[in-house]
């Protein structure tokens, strides 16, 4: 899978052949080959002619566009989209479903756990953060036992309990790194500090992957049942960041 990154202001992407050139002032300064790319990423203020655009989504290869500075998600351009109607008609059945609430839990679940790894992998190494790191294991393997399957957790209570996991977690995270990196508690829109920004930009590039491939076999990554039972657009970009 390849990715182009494009983050020069005032930058003018066109099409040539097979591959986009980059022109910045009148002059072509370079070229990237469209048959190798998967996502073009693009940030600030930038020009992508409708040729080049076009070519992308022949390709099916998505562009995702993110602000300057903070580098916050702003929208996906998508080629054609799977045309299965049947398909989407039942993911919208199942999200009224129990299934539905089991599946966030396992997702949630899941989340969770990654937490515990990457907080043991710290404690192999950061002795001297013993007392942070095992407290916040603790807290978040607490947080496991109530989310397993057949505790019939209902979606606030999971949402709250996924809340206090992350809290925990990065009450510890912030610790493995140094001070002068200004790096105090997760802070987003826009992020604070480089390590916020870094992490920013990696949520929103994990958002951007999720939606493409639930795209690509034909499911809507954007619709989820509200509280009254109504289907209702949300963006899940929130969920990660």
């Amino acid at each position: 899978m390849g990715t182009l990154y494009i983050d020069r202001k005032d930058l003018n992407v066109r099409l040539d052949g097979q591959a986009l050139s980059f022109y910045h002032g009148g002059t072509r300064e370079g070229t990237a080959p469209i048959l190798p790319l998967n996502r073009v990423v693009v940030v600030g203020n930038i020009v992508l002619e409708a040729s080049a655009l076009h070519r992308l989504a022949e390709q099916g290869v998505h562009v995702l566009f993110l602000g300057g500075k903070g580098r916050s998600f702003k929208g996906i351009f998508r080629g054609r989209l799977h045309n299965n109607a049947i398909l989407r008609v039942r993911q919208y059945r199942l999200s009224e479903d129990p299934f539905a609430e089991e599946f966030a839990a396992g997702q949630v679940l899941r989340k969770v756990k990654g937490q515990i790894r990457v907080l043991q992998e710290a404690l192999e190494r950061r002795n001297d953060l013993r007392k942070e790191l095992f407290s916040a294991v603790r807290t978040i393997e607490g947080v496991i036992e109530k989310i397993r399957p057949g505790n019939g957790i209902g979606r606030d209570s999971l949402m709250g309990l996924e809340g206090g996991a992350a809290a925990a977690y990065f009450k510890a995270y912030t610790k493995l790194f140094p001070s002068s990196l200004d790096f105090a508690k997760r802070t987003r829109r826009p992020p604070t500090d480089p390590v916020n920004a870094m992490l920013s930009l990696c949520y929103t590039l994990l958002h951007f992957e999720v939606v493409r491939e639930v795209e690509v076999i034909g499911l809507d990554p954007l619709w989820r049942i509200n509280r009254n039972n109504n289907i209702s657009v949300n963006c899940i970009l929130d969920t990660y960041t």
